[in-house]
């Protein structure tokens, strides 16, 4: 298996002894060892079937939930796979600008309470869900390129294509 990585997007650590890296354009997870940053192995392929990728962007780490979570952007959807073993759990989103749908997912974290965060690049917002209720799903929207979150507001022309800081 080719070991070259192709533009990673995003580097998230798992608290034991990996280091997770979205290369973006070889359509993989790229695991290295977070002791001398020696390739461990990766996860996924090019194509749209649960556990492949079409252009993975961002990649966060829900270790409390043993859960890694990937922006599947050309895919429009968000991927959540162990982060024990790599296998899929389950997956959510599609193309649209509805709640629970996206326009080229990028940036991801987790929050408190297991709140996945989503950077919704084109659809220009924030999407978050709890953990245990996809349909719980809201989206923070304003015009103008401005986010709001109750009084908290950042203006931004656009959401980042990189990893966002959560608090």
């Amino acid at each position: 298996m080719d070991q070259e990585i192709s533009s990673s997007r995003i580097l998230e650590a798992l608290r034991s002894t990996s280091i997770i890296i979205a290369d973006t354009y070889n359509d993989r997870l790229v695991f290295l060892s977070s002791i001398d940053l020696s390739f461990l192995f990766s996860i996924g392929k090019q194509g749209s079937r649960p556990g492949e990728f079409l252009f993975p962007s961002g990649v966060a780490i829900d270790d409390d939930r043993h859960r890694i979570i990937v922006t599947d952007s050309d895919s429009n959807r968000v991927q959540v796979l162990s982060s024990i073993d790599g296998s899929f759990l389950f997956e959510f989103g599609s193309k649209g600008n509805q709640p629970c749908q996206f326009n080229d997912p990028h940036g991801v974290c987790i929050a408190n309470q297991g709140r996945i965060i989503v950077a919704d690049f084109n659809n220009k917002r924030l999407n978050h869900s709890l953990t245990k209720a996809i349909t719980s799903h809201r989206s923070i929207v304003t015009s103008k390129s401005h986010w709001q979150s109750h009084s908290t507001s950042i203006e931004v022309s656009s959401p980042s294509r990189q990893a966002i800081e959560c608090m």
